[in-house]
C-alpha cells in the first residue's frame, strides 16, 4: 500500500480517517458546539498540546485562559462525573496496547 512518510499515516489511514470526520464532530457536539475544527496530519499532532496551541492560535475569546493545566483539570473532573465500570476500563487498556503495538513508527 502507498504510504505519505511525510506524517506516518498511508493513504488508505488518512482516507478511514477522513471518512469518520462526521461521526466524530457528531460525538463532540453531544459534548459542545462546535466553531472551529483541528486538521491532524501526523501522530505527533494527536495530542492535548498540539490542539490547545492550535485552538489559542485561532480562538476568539480569551485564549490565554485555555490551557493544558485547565484541560487536564476538565478531564478530571469529567472522569469523576463520568467514572468508567472496571470491565470498560480493561477493555480500554487492551485496545490502547494492542493500537500502540501495531501501529506503525512515525518514520516508516
Amino acid at each position: 500500500h502507498a504510504d505519505d512518510s511525510s506524517n506516518g499515516y498511508s493513504l488508505r489511514e488518512r482516507g478511514q480517517a477522513i471518512a469518520k470526520a462526521p461521526a466524530m464532530e457528531a460525538a463532540i457536539c453531544k459534548y459542545a458546539q462546535l466553531s472551529c475544527r483541528v486538521q491532524i496530519t501526523s501522530k505527533s499532532d494527536c495530542t492535548p498540546e498540539f490542539v490547545i496551541q492550535y485552538l489559542q492560535k485561532v480562538a476568539n475569546f480569551d485564549a490565554d485562559a485555555f490551557t493544558l493545566q485547565e484541560y487536564k483539570a476538565a478531564m478530571e473532573e469529567f472522569r469523576q462525573q463520568n467514572p468508567v465500570d472496571e470491565e470498560e476500563e480493561e477493555v480500554q487498556m487492551v485496545a490502547c496496547r494492542l493500537v500502540s503495538e501495531r501501529a506503525p513508527a512515525a518514520s516508516e
